[in-house]
């Protein structure tokens, strides 16, 4: 759509946009890393919709060396035949990529919280992660970055159950993740 129009024998018609545009009043418009940036800066959220930045999400990575659930560091994943370290999305709707909302966590703690059942070495199953322990961790970690009203403002976008499902309270994690972590920070 043209914003600029000139007709023979009048003056140049624009939208004011434009016009301010051409005197150098208008600035560029701000990236969306930075958008997610002023966002989890401010004290407080005002928006109520997911925040998408992959650029948010690579620096929070970065600064997060370490399995937040069971406390295996980068170098020695590849020890443990693990994949990695990845990042996990605390409240899946929209998957908000806001600082408050991950939590760096190993391959196999990932599968975990996603509901999948891992066997441990005794022929049995890891314990399973509830949103709970998920919420204990971050708090527990990222203490600076945990911002449960944020969380509970995506995790009433999600699609409701039948009665009224508040986000649950931190619990503590299994006793099978605190042995772990006992052994990783020895």
């Amino acid at each position: 759509m043209p914003t600029k129009k000139c007709l023979a024998n009048h003056q140049e018609i624009g939208l004011p946009d434009h016009r301010r545009l051409l005197r150098g009043e208008l600035h560029e418009r701000p990236s969306e890393a930075r958008v997610a940036q002023e966002a989890t800066e401010a004290f407080g959220y005002t928006k109520s919709h997911p925040v998408k930045s992959r650029e948010t999400v690579r620096r929070w990575a970065e600064r997060h060396d370490y399995c937040q659930v069971c406390g295996i560091d980068k170098r020695a994943t590849r020890w443990g035949r693990l994949a990695g370290l990845q990042t996990h999305h605390i409240i899946k709707p929209g998957r908000s990529d806001e600082p408050c909302n991950l939590l760096r966590v190993c391959e196999r703690c990932h599968r975990i919280v996603e509901g999948e059942r891992v066997p441990d070495d005794q022929g049995g199953h890891y314990p399973m992660l509830t949103l709970a322990h998920v919420l204990h961790c971050k708090r527990e970690h990222d203490p600076h970055e945990y911002a449960p009203d944020r969380l509970t403002l995506l995790w009433r976008h999600r699609k409701r159950t039948d009665g009224f499902d508040p986000l649950p309270a931190p619990q503590p994690l299994p006793e099978a993740f605190l042995a772990e972590r006992m052994q990783w920070s020895l």
